[in-house]
């Protein structure tokens, strides 16, 4: 069964301190039928589908192992992180090189937010144990925001160097989907999300930003989110002026009601994005047969190539500042409520796992 339906401003964004699927089988697995109506569209890389139970290769669409696993098991990793903590996540049968290669999300708490209460309250291990993923949930030092407003926003600056390390130490030790490397995070680590695929377009293939904004901005962009394509283009010009090179694609969720990040965010932000990857600005809902809702939120989409997702956007109307969640035990259901975590009709890492094309 489904649950029923802050401190000051700035907080988690990271200004100032306030005094602020479908794997079916097992028994003790959530319920096999999804209570939403929606598919966010994924995406696939493209390629043949594998048989069930074979490895995918770099190309081919991931399957995820057919019967769910047990939450995937998290344990700090030590390394030179650029002062940054790591704890990874590995799923059943991923310890070591496992031999089948599988794809890993990077998870990016907020400011004043530890990363095990981000980990606790989106259960991204949860879902890596159940669809066979690894993930990494990076820690700032003290809970600090990440550097997405200041002068080591750059490619080999900054926190992106670590980040962009521990991703390098998951795949020196385990076999890690090149192509299938993802980033999300909450208000700053949204923020820093669209900055890790901005300045390392060749790592990630998309993000998720949670009440983020626009790569370029300072920290007036929280009241009033302002970004261009130029700016994105600029952040690694060999790559993103070269057509012949992947585009990481991205999924933006916010509130309307959230009063620490404008919800104007929302729209610069896909209007930056759709611009830097050349998609088309109009909605691509009706052509691709994707709803324009997600249990009852409105969600577009838009496409570059009029098949894939490239951008998309949900607006959870009525909530404030945090991680969408729907706490229960069916199989789109999921997180706690908690630290920037609140409970409303969508389980947001879950459709953010099936946009990244981690569940089928």
């Amino acid at each position: 069964m489904k649950s029923p339906l802050r401190c000051g401003a700035f907080l988690l964004a990271g200004l100032v301190a306030c005094g602020s699927d479908e794997a079916t089988g097992a028994s003790n697995g959530p319920d096999d039928t999804p209570s939403g109506s929606s598919l966010p569209g994924t995406a696939t890389p493209g390629g043949r589908e594998p048989a069930p139970g074979t490895p995918s290769a770099p190309g081919e669409p991931w399957v995820p192992p057919t019967t769910n696993g047990p939450p995937a098991t998290c344990a700090a990793v030590t390394g030179s992180f650029g002062g940054l903590s790591m704890m990874a996540c590995v799923p059943a049968g991923g310890a070591g090189k496992s031999g089948k290669p599988a794809p890993l999300v990077v998870a990016l708490h907020g400011f004043t937010q530890a990363a095990e209460a981000y980990k606790d309250t989106t259960q991204w291990d949860v879902l890596a144990g159940r669809y066979g993923f690894y993930v990494i949930y990076p820690g700032a030092p003290g809970a600090r925001s990440w550097t997405w407003f200041s002068g080591d926003r750059a490619r080999g600056q900054g926190d992106e160097v670590g980040i962009v390390a521990m991703v390098d130490q998951m795949k020196k030790d385990h076999d890690i989907r090149t192509d299938m490397v993802f980033v999300t995070g909450l208000s700053a680590g949204g923020y820093e999300t669209v900055v890790m695929l901005a300045d390392y377009p060749d790592v990630f293939a998309a993000g998720a930003s949670v009440a983020g904004g626009p790569y370029g901005c300072t920290t007036a962009c929280m009241s009033a989110g302002k970004g261009d394509a130029a700016t994105v283009k600029s952040a690694f010009p060999t790559w993103w002026n070269d057509a012949s090179t992947r585009k990481p694609r991205l999924l933006v969720v916010q509130g309307d009601k959230d009063n620490i990040v404008s919800p104007t965010n929302l729209a610069e932000t896909v209007k930056q994005w759709v611009a830097a990857t050349g998609t088309d600005p109009a909605p691509a809902n009706a052509k691709l047969g994707i709803a324009q809702d997600i249990k009852g939120y409105p969600y577009a989409v838009y496409s570059k190539d009029g098949s894939t997702p490239m951008v998309a956007s949900l607006t959870v109307t009525g909530m404030a500042h945090g991680t969408p969640v729907d706490p229960g035990n069916g199989v789109d259901e999921g997180g706690q409520t908690g630290s920037y975590a609140m409970s409303t009709k969508v389980y947001s890492p879950y459709y953010i796992a099936k946009f990244f094309g981690l569940i089928p």
